[in-house]
């Protein structure tokens, strides 16, 4: 391994330093840690925990931000929309903003410099990944991808509509944002997953995920707030509260495999919220079983795929997209066709039909 800043090699392994800033310690600007590494410890790993290091220490030494700078004006726009549904999303985006130009006044913030951030983030990177649980922030040097470009832009242009108004002048409208590329396929054979979901031992997992399957509800946002009351097993009818925070209910038909999911949902109790970390995992475990039994290739699974897979099985059948977009929950025929692209299938048959 060639010679790296703030890494070196010895007859043990390795050992990383980093020099972070002491807080409240007029005598010491600064003091340098370490850490000892084993020889089997690769190069990333050992960047990474330079890096968290950084950011650990800078998270400490912030001070409160300056009235007038953008991380003020973050801090208060932040407050007026505490109860967006996204809220945590909009929050680490307009932090990786902040973390860039908190010191700059708003007004400083132009239009060039905005679209060259944008350029850097989507070319260089670095991605940032939170973890609520440890509160430690990890950076990956690698582009980040244009839907969440264009996530932390729209984060970008909301602040300004919010603080200054529709009609104010807002340096992010004449950015534009990056073409996303079209969505890859994520629909499986549904019953591939009724045998994959069939091997899951935890009968309240087993239950919630035959549940996403026929239903294609939402996690924890919606499955998590269903109660009793809202599963109709003789109309064969539920009512979903939207997962978006509000208080209305849209209706979701229940076939046979519906029905037979959600009465098996009510004999195990599962009610309620739910470690949904958990039930990925024992979703992508399971798949990842299912494939080897079948000889087929190894592929990763997602919880969201059982959405992807009910919604284009609904448009295969025959479907329509506004009747899918009901059925999903979806403000937009846009996100729709997202989840479930057009199918070949039924172009085909309406070709045909014609003749």
């Amino acid at each position: 391994m060639a010679a790296i800043p703030g890494i070196q090699k010895d007859r043990y392994g390795f050992r990383a330093f980093v020099r972070v800033p002491v807080r409240n310690d007029p005598r010491r600007r600064s003091k340098l840690i370490s850490k000892r590494f084993p020889p089997t410890a690769g190069l990333r790993e050992m960047k990474a925990w330079r890096e968290e290091q950084r950011v650990r220490s800078r998270a400490r030494s912030t001070p409160a931000p300056t009235a007038g700078t953008f991380a003020a004006d973050v801090d208060r726009y932040l407050r007026q929309v505490a109860a967006m549904p996204t809220f945590t999303s909009r929050r680490r985006d307009l932090y990786s903003w902040r973390e860039y130009y908190g010191d700059f006044p708003r007004a400083a913030m132009t239009t060039e410099i905005i679209r060259a951030q944008l350029q850097t983030w989507r070319t260089v990177g670095p991605v940032l990944r939170y973890n609520p649980r440890t509160k430690q922030l990890r950076r990956t040097a690698r582009p980040l991808s244009a839907a969440a470009c264009n996530h932390r832009r729209t984060a970008l242009l909301h602040l300004w509509t919010v603080l200054d108004g529709k009609d104010a002048p807002n340096p992010v409208r004449a950015v534009p944002p990056f073409q996303e590329p079209p969505p890859a396929p994520r629909a499986r054979d549904l019953d591939f997953l009724e045998a994959a979901i069939a091997r899951l031992r935890n009968p309240q997992q087993r239950a919630r995920a035959r549940v996403l399957l026929w239903t294609g509800i939402r996690g924890v946002s919606e499955l998590g707030k269903m109660r009793p009351e809202h599963v109709d097993l003789k109309a064969s009818e539920c009512h979903v509260p939207t997962g978006k925070g509000g208080k209305r209910f849209r209706f979701v038909p229940l076939n046979q495999q519906g029905r037979e999911a959600w009465a098996a949902f009510i004999a195990a109790g599962a009610w309620g919220t739910y470690d949904k970390d958990a039930l990925r995992k024992s979703i992508a475990l399971a798949c990842r079983r299912e494939l080897e039994a079948r000889g087929l290739p190894p592929s990763h699974v997602r919880t969201y795929d059982l959405r992807h897979s009910i919604a284009t099985a609904y448009l295969r059948a025959g479907a329509d997209v506004a009747d899918v977009q009901d059925l999903l929950g979806h403000t937009t025929a846009r996100m729709t066709r997202r989840y479930a692209p057009q199918q070949r299938a039924k172009l085909l048959a309406a070709a045909k039909a014609l003749e």
